[in-house]
């Protein structure tokens, strides 16, 4: 019985680490933490402040669920609720080869915020979460 139990532990840890969701407020989706990149469109002039949490237990990145258009200038705000591991945030052109326009960390337990400036309003950018990570925040 003991074998069992220790079995049914190992087997529900590891799959903590290959499922975490992040989730969007703005509109209630959620996507696992992998590779997985945004779908769909925020538009910030048209549809507001996106705003967002996440929670990634290992290695990887957690990514925003909607690419951000509409403006040329992007205010972000990031609380990181965790208490051990700086989080880096990127945001990131989304383009033949993404690459990123602007970055920043947020040391545990701490609050930032960033005004990015010189984007193109009718191009699509995406934020990019280092994990481990616990965060939430807004982009406006």
């Amino acid at each position: 019985m003991k074998k069992f139990v220790s079995l049914l532990v190992a087997i529900l840890m590891s799959m903590l680490c290959f499922a975490v969701p992040v989730y969007a407020e703005s509109d209630a989706e959620s996507v696992t933490r992998d590779s997985n990149y945004p779908s769909g469109v925020w538009n910030l002039a048209t549809d507001g402040t996106y705003y967002l949490e996440g929670y990634g237990q290992s290695n990887g990145y957690l990514y925003s669920l909607k690419y951000f258009t509409g403006k040329s200038t992007y205010a972000v705000h990031i609380d990181n609720l965790g208490a051990n591991y700086t989080i880096t945030v990127r945001l990131v052109k989304n383009t033949l080869i993404d690459y990123t326009v602007h970055s920043f960390t947020v040391s545990p337990g701490n609050s930032v915020d960033e005004t990015i400036t010189d984007l193109s309003s009718n191009s699509q950018y995406y934020l990019k979460f280092s994990c481990p990570c616990y965060f939430e925040g807004t982009v406006s």
